[in-house]
Formats: structure tokens, sequence, C-alpha cells
């Protein structure tokens, strides 16, 4: 009995060790996957590293770009630009003749205009200025407040970058600055897709959220369940 007593400690001393490790790994979890072997020059596979310009086209392009000329050059030019980069980055035209619902859940949206499926609605996010969606301040202007100080920086980090055959996703913060210091961060999963024809690559669901914070007075009694 003494024996197996002490086989069976050392079983378990051993099977915390590997839950150890495991737990390790699980939290370095490689930041690219890409499921398919690419050797093969599939160039309807997206990569990694497409992924990874969508996304920085979508801060420098997008939210710098449409902030920086709304401060040069005024309302109507950014709103221009955004509509632009909307029909070139979301997938709102995906299909030819139709209206495509994109999955677009806003950081800055509440109650019936929380999601923004519609191509008209996205624009709103960005710019504002729209009866139908009187909400919208405008995020890609600038930074909150009065003078809407112009964006200067925004930095993506992600804790996955995960593509699979033609569809890809990723899921980690973005970082914003601007001008007069404001500072923010979201989080943000993407899903894109890359239209094996034409090589186009598009994304169809955006989550942006405010990251949990312990500190809110509501929810401290959820850290003493």
């Amino acid at each position: 009995m003494h024996n197996i007593n002490k086989i069976l400690k050392n079983i378990g001393f051993l099977s915390s060790i590997l839950f150890s490790l495991s737990s390790i790994q699980a939290i370095k979890a490689e930041e690219n996957i890409n499921l398919y072997d690419l050797n093969n020059d599939n160039s309807s596979y997206i990569t990694n590293e497409e992924i990874l310009a969508q996304q920085e086209a979508w801060c420098n392009a997008g939210l710098l770009g449409i902030s920086k000329i709304y401060h040069d050059k005024g309302f109507r030019k950014a709103k221009k630009l955004a509509t632009e980069i909307i029909d070139a980055w979301y997938g709102y035209n995906l299909l030819p003749n139709k209206k495509v619902p994109v999955a677009f859940n806003p950081t800055w949206t509440y109650g019936e205009s929380t999601f923004r499926t519609t191509r008209r609605g996205a624009i709103s996010y960005f710019v504002g200025g729209d009866k139908k969606f009187p909400i919208d301040p405008g995020f890609a202007l600038g930074a909150p407040g009065e003078e809407r100080s112009q964006w200067i920086s925004c930095k993506v980090d992600n804790a996955v970058n995960f593509a699979a055959g033609n569809v890809g996703f990723t899921m980690g913060n973005v970082s914003f600055e601007a001008k007069n210091g404001y500072k923010g961060m979201v989080d943000k999963t993407w899903i894109f897709v890359k239209n094996p024809e034409t090589g186009e690559i598009k994304c169809v669901l955006h989550e942006s959220a405010t990251p949990f914070n312990p500190e809110w007075n509501e929810l401290k009694s959820w850290h003493k369940m």
C-alpha cells in the first residue's frame, strides 16, 4: 500500500508539472498560424502577411488619413475619403449587385444603432453627420472632446493572426493616440475573406470593445465569488 501511495504521489507531481508546462504553452501560443502549406503558391489563399497589411491600411490610410484630411480640409473631404476606405476595405460590396451585411460592432455604439451591418451605418460611424444615426460623433475625425484632436498614431498588437484558406482572422488590441495626448485602446476581432478570382481582401466581421476593467464598481463583485 505504501508503494502504491508513493507511485500515486509521483504521478500527481508529474501531472502538476505537465499541467504547468501546458499552461505556459497555452499562454505563449504562436501569434501567426496558417493551416495550409503555401509552398504550392495558391494565390487564392490569404496569408498572414496580407492580413497584417489590411490592418495597417485600416490604421494608416483609414483612421489616420480620415482624421488628417478632416483637420486639413474639412468634413466633406473626410466623408469622401471615409466612403472610399469603407468601399475598399469592408465587404459591403463583396458580391456584385448585392448589399452584403458586414458584422460590424463598433466601440462607440449602443441601443438600436449598435450593429452597423450596412455601408451607410459604417460611414456614419466613421465620420458622423447622418440623421439616421444621431448618436455618432464620427470616431475617425478625432479623439473625444470638443476639439476632436487629430489622431496621429494607430498601432495593432495581435494576440492571434490565423489564416485558413481564403479566410483569415485576428484578435488583439488596437492603440490610438491624438495630438493633444489623449490615448485609448480597444479589443478588436477582425475576419477577412479573400476573393479567389480577384484577389481582393475584405473585412466581413469587425468586433470592437473597451477592455474589461476590474475596477468598475458594478463588476467588482465578480472577482469576490
